[in-house]
């Protein structure tokens, strides 16, 4: 039943994971969480339930402009579910501002195997990496895909390699510019640095052991399967096939080296793991074995609920 209903990219299949996250985590923000009753907050809570929207759209965009996937909605179904799976992301919004920037700066990544606007692409990749880096220090660590993404390219010439630095420095100026103008504060980068919180108190709950326990399961049975078969992928794919890879690594490394642990770092790992296992459910020729694992990964998030 699922596989028929996710085995395709239907306008209906969106609706359904839209109404499924923004409702299932906006009723637990108001639920546990509780927010402050102002126009203010009740406007800053609807936009973050359309960034959660448009992070689900963007998902599949990306997905779908580099084929990265086949023609359907399980990588899109995957993420959901995690996400679905830590609803405190709403408490530590943050991560879901950093989900945001990431997701956009992949897009651009992923895209660089294209020949054209390439240095566009770089320094819009490198902006985003940087805003993200204001919401969770360790993004900065993606830079490390950027230039390797650019060095997979047939012709890299030196000039290009400063190109990120250039977006780097773009949004640092603008910052420094609007801390002076509005805030009287130039020296607002002392607060942007970086920390490592030894603390691992925060993963010692079930709420959290179960969720992250079953994405780093599924992180270590994409990366073997596809590494297995990375010798079978066509040449023309094989760059952005190795670019989900180092995107896997460098989330896993920003998420040890989290500032502020608060569990829901861990959704760094969402976006490739969903691609990972996608690739894996698209080439089982078993249909009650990937039914299985949808039936078990939809049930993760319920079982939550009593924890």
């Amino acid at each position: 039943m699922l596989t028929s209903f996710f085995g395709n990219s239907r306008p209906i299949n969106y609706l359904v994971l839209i109404v499924l996250i923004v409702g299932v985590l906006g009723t637990y923000q108001w639920v546990v969480i509780r927010p402050e009753v102002s126009l203010t907050q009740l406007g800053y809570v609807f936009l973050q339930w359309m960034v959660l929207a448009f992070i689900v759209f963007l998902f599949d965009f990306m997905l779908r402009k580099n084929t990265l996937t086949k023609s359907n909605t399980f990588a899109v179904l995957i993420f959901s579910i995690f996400t679905l799976s830590f609803p405190e992301l709403m408490r530590y919004d943050s991560m879901l501002w950093t989900q945001l920037f990431l997701l956009l700066a992949m897009r651009r990544i992923l895209s660089l195997q294209s020949p054209h606007r390439t240095r566009k692409k770089i320094v819009d990749a490198a902006i985003w990496i940087t805003i993200a880096s204001f919401f969770y220090f360790w993004a900065l660590l993606f830079f490390l895909v950027l230039y390797i993404a650019m060095l997979k390219r047939p012709q890299v010439h030196y000039r290009m390699l400063l190109m990120p630095l250039v977006g780097l420095a773009a949004v640092v100026v603008i910052a420094t510019a609007v801390q002076f103008l509005f805030f009287d504060s130039l020296p607002w980068f002392a607060y942007w640095t970086p920390s490592v919180d030894r603390s691992f108190g925060v993963y010692n709950q079930i709420s959290w052991v179960l969720p992250a326990g079953v994405l780093l399961l599924l992180l270590i049975w994409a990366v073997s399967y596809r590494t297995i078969r990375m010798a079978k992928v066509p040449k023309k794919e094989l760059p952005n096939y190795q670019i989900i890879h180092h995107w896997s690594i460098v989330a896993l490394g920003a998420i040890v080296l989290a500032g502020q642990r608060t569990g829901v770092e861990i959704l760094l790992l969402a976006p490739p793991v969903a691609i990972g296992i996608t690739s894996y459910i698209e080439r089982i020729e078993e249909r009650w074995f990937q039914e299985l694992l949808l039936v078990v990964l939809l049930l993760l998030p319920l079982l939550l609920f009593f924890f």
